[in-house]
């Protein structure tokens, strides 16, 4: 199934008793994949959002029905006294709009978590382009689903449904592992994969056979480590939207919108100029920690923002966050057979899909439990998640240097070979 999984592999070199391959120069077909990313992706974070702010809308309708949303949304309103009923109104909006947040997340989660192990395994035999169009089909109908019902103000139960057929597809998480699998396909070990996983993460916004003992613990902190790194990156979603609808930032829709969509591209393309810069300086691992610490400071800022101009601090602190999600997938990648590239990411879309489930209802959870004393709270928990990853990083970075001239060593063997491009001649642009 070569051909259909678009692998590049035109022969392999062995060296060392060691197998390698060696990959072709990609053609622009390879290329194809990066607008159908960004579309979808830019689709899926639109349509969540739109979800969570219908959702508090509807809620605050009920029991505001003779006001508009953009009205209960002005600072008149927002900057209540505590003790009115007004007050205890918006708080009871917030804990309920929490709730529901939950339960999408849950029947988007459980199907996704059985769907992503049954597609997953599947991935190296009926190639990557297949399951991405069964992830988008998905998120389509779940879309569709909101289209129609927001149009004509649907109980909020009915959406359910929509959920769970994206669910079943993979959706966001499998379509993503996908775009990783073929960025592994088509680039060879080194700063070409490293860019290329980065690329991915900027494009989107992301069991392993192992037959050395000395490698295993390298996976498991690894996977460790992007677990507690995208438990904050997707759990915090629902909840920021709710926290910045809330005083005191009281944010309208299109300010959460702007203010989102503007702090993503600038964390994104950070991480790819970032990688383009400095990935012959530093190391992968070196690269995530430092997204671990940025991440960590974006955390604490926002937990304890009164202000606007915090918010706005914190974006700038927050600048490196996403860089330890490519970077972990190219650490792994690296230690990786190209025959197993597929059950790899495969590996990672589980563990993503049982985050994006369990980090959303658990601060969904918590963020509503907390509001009455401390709203921040969340993001608090979020700082702790940050900092384990961190520790993890380091003990990858620090404990692996004693390994050996190590797997890392032995990884960039390939990097002596360059790429040939289809006509079977070397490609020395690499």
């Amino acid at each position: 199934m070569a051909g259909d999984t678009e692998r590049i592999v035109e022969e392999e070199v062995v060296t060392d008793d060691k197998k390698y391959d060696r990959i072709a120069a990609p053609t622009w077909r390879h290329y194809v994949i990066c607008p159908v990313a960004v579309f979808y992706i830019f689709a899926y974070v639109m349509s969540w959002t739109s979800m969570v702010q219908y959702t508090y809308a509807f809620i605050v309708k009920e029991k505001f029905p003779e006001e508009s949303f953009s009205d209960i949304t002005k600072n008149s309103r927002c900057h209540v006294n505590t003790s009115s009923m007004a007050f205890k109104y918006f708080q009871s909006a917030q804990h309920e709009a929490s709730h529901w947040n939950m339960y999408y997340s849950v029947a988007l989660g459980v199907p996704a978590i059985v769907s992503n192990i049954v597609l997953g395994s599947y991935i190296d035999r009926i190639g990557r382009k297949t399951l991405m169009i069964v992830c988008v089909v998905g998120t389509l109908f779940r879309v569709l689903v909101m289209f129609v019902g927001i149009a004509t103000k649907w109980q909020l139960g009915f959406f359910i449904m929509g959920f769970v057929i994206e669910g079943c597809s993979g959706y966001f998480i499998n379509f993503f592992e996908c775009c990783h699998a073929y960025v592994a396909d088509i680039t060879k070990i080194g700063k070409g994969r490293s860019v290329g996983m980065a690329s991915v993460a900027f494009m989107m916004g992301g069991g392993m056979a192992l037959k050395s003992g000395e490698k295993r613990w390298r996976y498991f902190v690894v996977l460790a480590a992007f677990f507690f790194m995208y438990t904050t990156m997707t759990g915090r979603y629902g909840v920021e939207t709710l926290y910045q609808l809330n005083q005191p930032f009281c944010w309208s829709p299109m300010k959460i919108g702007i203010f989102g969509g503007i702090r993503g591209f600038l964390q994104d393309a950070a991480g790819v100029l970032s990688v383009k810069l400095f990935r012959n300086c530093f190391t992968d691992v070196v690269l995530s920690i430092i997204g671990a610490i940025s991440a960590t400071g974006y955390q604490v800022i926002l937990a304890f923002s009164d202000a606007d101009p915090a918010m706005y601090i914190a974006a700038v602190v927050g600048i490196f966050g996403q860089l330890p999600l490519p970077m972990s997938r190219t650490i792994a990648s690296e230690m990786t057979p190209s025959d197993k590239q597929g059950a790899l990411f495969a590996s990672f879309s589980v563990v993503e899909t049982i985050c994006h489930m369990t980090s959303s209802v658990a601060a969904n959870a918590i963020y509503s439990a907390s509001l009455h004393f401390f709203a921040g709270f969340i993001f608090v928990c979020f700082s702790l998640c940050s900092l384990v990853a961190l520790v993890l990083f380091l003990i990858l970075q620090f404990a692996g240097k004693k390994q050996c001239n190590s797997p890392c060593t032995e990884m960039r063997h390939v990097d002596d070979f360059p790429p040939i491009t289809p006509t079977g001649e070397p490609d020395n642009r690499y």
